[in-house]
């Protein structure tokens, strides 16, 4: 028996209705696996208050001040029991004795505790496994409206894959592919140092922290973002590019935490 024509009509809508909804629950679940700033944290020195205050002054949600480890505070020993080889700080010239006389890159040391000891401190909060943490050094240019719906990162988040580990709000010379308009997967070659430097903002998966990341991060092998960046091909991280948190090109110039 032949079924009335309104019955196949309403039978397909119904289907039609059916297909839109399971979209729109797929699309709506994967959107809340795409990375969202949930927490800014800003990493500053204590002697840098003018930049905490400007920081804290323009940003959408209030931040964290974190206070930034200062490398000259620190003596070989306490750098080693940090995991600080003696290849990243002796001098390099003249007997053994003499090259633990005069250190070196003291600032590049105080920048990597102090990313170091900031993740540490998020991977012990108790908050949801795929909350994002921002996490800024205090010399970067926040842009106006940052975080509001119709800002950059509004309009590019939802490209961004759902196995998400980092992304770079900016990142300098972005090195790897574009995977969509304004996203790029980051890659890593080695031996190719023609990129993919700074961590001046840069967004961290709160359950990537402890199963990747720190892990990564208990020795120091070289300066932050080239440790990170030898992990490029091994964890999911993206870029926003152009970049939306760009360095203050007036501060950075006068000092960062790495110059100090």
């Amino acid at each position: 028996m032949k079924r009335p024509s309104w019955q196949i009509s309403i039978f397909l809508v119904a289907v039609i209705v059916v297909i839109m909804l399971i979209v729109y629950i797929v699309y709506a679940n994967s959107l809340s696996l795409r990375p969202h700033v949930k927490s800014i944290h800003v990493i500053n020195l204590d002697k840098d208050t003018g930049r905490w205050a400007s920081l804290q002054k323009n940003l959408p949600i209030e931040p964290e001040r974190w206070p930034a480890t200062y490398g000259k505070d620190l003596n070989q020993t306490e750098m080693v029991r940090l995991g600080i080889g003696y290849a990243m700080t002796r001098s390099g010239s003249g007997s053994y004795a003499e090259q633990g006389v005069s250190l070196r890159n003291q600032g590049v040391v105080g920048c990597f505790l102090s990313h170091r000891r900031l993740l540490e401190h998020l991977s012990s909060l108790n908050v949801p496994h795929s909350w994002g943490h921002l996490i800024l050094e205090d010399d970067v240019s926040i842009p106006a409206n940052l975080l509001h719906p119709s800002d950059e990162w509004h309009k590019v988040y939802y490209r961004i894959p759902t196995d998400w580990d980092i992304v770079y709000f900016d990142i300098t010379k972005p090195v790897g592919r574009l995977i969509g308009p304004n996203i790029m997967k980051l890659e890593y070659k080695i031996g190719d140092d023609s990129g993919n430097w700074g961590t001046h903002a840069y967004l961290v998966k709160h359950s990537s922290i402890r199963t990747k990341i720190l892990p990564w991060l208990t020795y120091m092998v070289d300066a932050i973002d080239e440790q990170y960046k030898m992990k490029f091909n091994a964890w999911n991280v993206y870029a926003v590019v152009p970049g939306i948190i760009p360095l203050n090109e007036e501060q950075s110039a006068v000092s960062s935490i790495q110059k100090n």
